[in-house]
């Protein structure tokens, strides 16, 4: 029997979610059954849509509803056998036994060099959603102009790339100046602050003098207002969310645009990627595609440990996200050097934010973007040790194993060397029972050794000399003088770093 943890709904949100808003249980799962798997999730992600999602469709004491990248790890499915990775919309749950019906495989032959947790992200829902919103609803063509709110989050981010990658000009607008330098990498044309902007009509117009063919809608409420008089005719707004909004407790009121659309003969519709169902495996490969010919970039901001789920679903609604939020179980954690930013939210939550796997300029002292790339966690919070724990982990036993067998190799060659020594001591003090020259008596030191391989050496015991001749040597002190002075001459310069195992 395998025991899982699953976050609950205690209570409906008033407002913004509270801690004290989720429930965190354990239930005993029963053994799989025939055409069952057991799961173990390894990503979970956390989205916009849960909170309208869960004030509408759920009843307290619900478990939350959400997607995960999970790991077969007991199978009585033939199509998933033990070790695959399947999504499933189990939620947020640590474990789930569920029929094969209910899970998509992962796209097969999945880039090693491609993280699984894209799963969830630019080759996932969101990449679903801004490819369809585009293509489906805003029928986007080439040299057109569209603006994109919240630009720097998961959906945002690739409709902007794939705005680019079809030739049309893309403004996108963020929260916060990070955000504007992250976006411009992406090659966005403009991009401004809404929050620091003097005036959000003004800034729209200078990004788009002409107007906006198309508009991909994330944020709702008082933007679109101001972005209505803006568009051009017969321009299309595709409505994906409304994020500004699911925290009201009285609804928003006006302006209204119907005038304007009218006028402007303007088409907005909303949409759920679910509807183009039948066209997702053809077009996850395409995102997939244009991932690996570095058209397609992605930032994901990961937050470890599966108890921390409601403090990324929160941080995410904030906007502490840049990119793709996403939850990274303790139990599987990740080798860190996919790892680039990291940074210490409110809470007490450590998290790490990693992009595609290309290096930083910043993260290596060159020109970045600004951020601080200097490791920060929280010392005083458990979770946050345990999982700085978790990802040096793997680190460490590596760089044991390499230790060890650098070990291994340096007592082998120190072996062969004291053999090679006693036989020229045996030698050596042959020779001098015969009474040849004690000019003959040199002592050949050790090749020098790798700094980076050697242990602390123990002290010296004896004097060199004494522990190569012995008493073994007429005029004792005269032999000693000239092996010492030899000794020294030829080992006294190195300049040795010791380390300790």
């Amino acid at each position: 029997m395998v025991v899982s943890k699953a976050w609950t709904l205690r209570q409906h949100f008033q407002g913004f979610p509270k801690a004290s808003d989720f429930h965190l249980r354990e239930e005993t799962l029963p053994q799989p059954k025939n055409g069952q798997v057991l799961l173990e999730a390894v990503f979970l992600s956390v989205d916009p849509y849960m909170r309208p999602y869960s004030q509408t469709m759920m009843k307290e004491g619900d478990v939350m509803i959400g997607s995960q990248v999970a790991k077969v790890i007991q199978s009585y499915n033939p199509s998933f056998p033990v070790g695959c990775h399947v999504v499933s919309d189990c939620g947020w749950r640590s474990h789930w036994v569920c029929d094969g019906a209910e899970l998509t495989p992962v796209l097969p032959d999945w880039p090693q060099d491609i993280p699984l947790s894209l799963a969830l992200g630019a080759i996932g829902m969101p990449g679903l959603t801004a490819l369809y919103g585009l293509e489906e609803v805003c029928e986007i063509k080439k040299g057109e102009t569209l603006l994109v709110n919240a630009a720097a989050g998961a959906v945002g981010s690739v409709v902007g790339q794939i705005a680019k990658i079809k030739g049309c000009r893309v403004v996108g607008c963020a929260g916060t100046d990070t955000k504007v330098s992250y976006l411009k990498e992406l090659g966005f044309d403009q991009v401004f602050n809404y929050k620091t902007a003097t005036s959000l009509e003004e800034s729209l117009r200078e990004a788009a003098p002409h107007g906006y063919d198309c508009y991909f809608e994330n944020v709702g409420g008082k933007f679109s207002s101001v972005v209505m008089p803006q568009m051009r005719e017969y321009g299309r707004i595709a409505v994906c969310g409304s994020i500004s909004m699911y925290n009201d407790t009285t609804p928003q009121t006006g302006p209204y645009v119907h005038t304007y659309m009218i006028f402007k003969q303007l088409r907005m519709e909303g949409f759920l990627c679910a509807r183009w169902k039948n066209k997702h495996q053809q077009s996850l490969r395409r995102l997939m595609a244009w991932m690996t010919e570095g058209k397609l970039r992605c930032n994901e901001h990961i937050t470890i440990g599966f108890n921390n789920m409601p403090a990324a679903f929160m941080g995410m609604l904030q906007g502490d996200n840049t990119g793709k939020a996403v939850v990274k179980t303790l139990e599987d954690c990740c080798s860190p050097s996919i790892f680039r930013w990291w940074d210490s939210p409110p809470g007490g939550v450590l998290v790490m934010e990693k992009n595609d796997g290309e290096e930083s300029p910043g993260a290596t002292g060159g020109e970045g973007d600004g951020r601080d790339t200097t490791p920060v966690h929280n010392t005083g919070t458990p979770d946050g040790m345990a999982a700085l724990g978790v990802m040096l982990q793997g680190f460490m036993l590596n760089q044991q194993q390499s230790m060890q067998q650098q070990q291994q190799s340096m007592q082998q060659a120190m072996q062969s060397m004291q053999q090679q020594m006693q036989q020229q001591i045996s030698q050596l003090q042959e020779e001098v029972q015969k009474g040849k020259t004690k000019q003959q008596c040199v002592v050949t030191p050790l090749p020098a050794a790798n700094p980076d391989t050697l242990t602390r050496p123990a002290p010296q015991s004896r004097d060199p000399a004494e522990e190569v001749l012995g008493e073994h040597v007429d005029k004792k002190e005269e032999a000693a003088e000239m092996v010492r002075h030899n000794y020294i001459r030829r080992k006294g310069p190195k300049k040795v770093s010791h380390y300790v195992i």
